[in-house]
């Protein structure tokens, strides 16, 4: 990002209103916490509400939540993108992944069969 390009606001959701103000809540009660992504779409209650739609249609998959977090931290780590690692490392710690599992799914690792085909898939995809 340059010095010419505009930054997205990012919503506090104490000083939140209307839409943005209940989807700002409701993000905190599915997370734990209200991530700055979720922060910058609540400028757009309408994205910030589908976004939260979809995830939360993706969460009554069949994959555990484990799994998923595995998906979003091998993506994050193989787009290069820090924040999402960092993020998604927290997020798989308040789920009980431990260190050596964070570390191999970064790799794209595990000794469980099914884990690896599937990280192997996510690394393909």
């Amino acid at each position: 990002m340059n010095s010419e390009t505009p930054r997205m606001a990012m919503i506090d959701p104490q000083s939140a209103t209307g839409a943005a103000k209940d989807l700002l809540a409701k993000t905190k009660a599915q997370l734990g916490r209200t991530p700055n992504l979720y922060r910058a779409m609540a400028n757009a209650p309408a994205a910030l509400d589908g976004y939260l739609s979809f995830r939360n249609a993706l969460q009554s998959g069949v994959l555990t939540k484990e799994m998923r977090e595995r998906i979003a931290l091998l993506t994050a780590e193989d787009n290069g993108c820090e924040y999402c690692v960092s993020a998604h490392m927290f997020r798989g710690e308040k789920i009980g992944m431990s260190h050596a599992d964070l570390a191999d799914t970064r790799g794209a690792r595990s000794e469980d069969p099914r884990i690896a085909a599937g990280l192997a898939f996510v690394r393909g995809v």
